[in-house]
């Protein structure tokens, strides 16, 4: 994923409870200048706010290629102190869709 001939630019782990650890390692391939990914589906794996969090770094990082970011069905999140709502504030973002639709979700 952050090689630079890879040319991953799609990824689906739906369904894997790959939990925060998981999400911390492919944040640090995000946060790599030459990753080239654009679409993260992370649904139903057991992310918690602690892995939001190792995705908006490497998001500050590198926010020249994600375009959309799926969080659905994933451990209460809080929109309020979630690390993932902070980033639409960068104006280098590329990330146009930011799913965390959840009947987890917290207000």
């Amino acid at each position: 994923m952050s090689s630079q001939s890879s040319s991953l630019l799609e990824l689906h782990l739906r369904d894997n409870k790959i939990q925060d650890a998981g999400v911390e390692r492919i944040a640090a391939g995000l946060e790599k200048a030459h990753c080239k990914l654009q679409v993260l589906k992370l649904c139903n794996c057991s992310v918690s706010v602690k892995g939001c969090g190792f995705l908006a770094a490497a998001l500050r990082r590198n926010p020249s290629h994600l375009q959309e970011l799926y969080l659905n069905w994933n451990h209460p999140i809080n929109l309020g102190t979630n690390p993932l709502t902070e980033l639409l504030d960068i104006p280098d973002l590329k990330l146009e869709k930011l799913d965390i639709n959840s009947p987890y979700l917290v207000e």
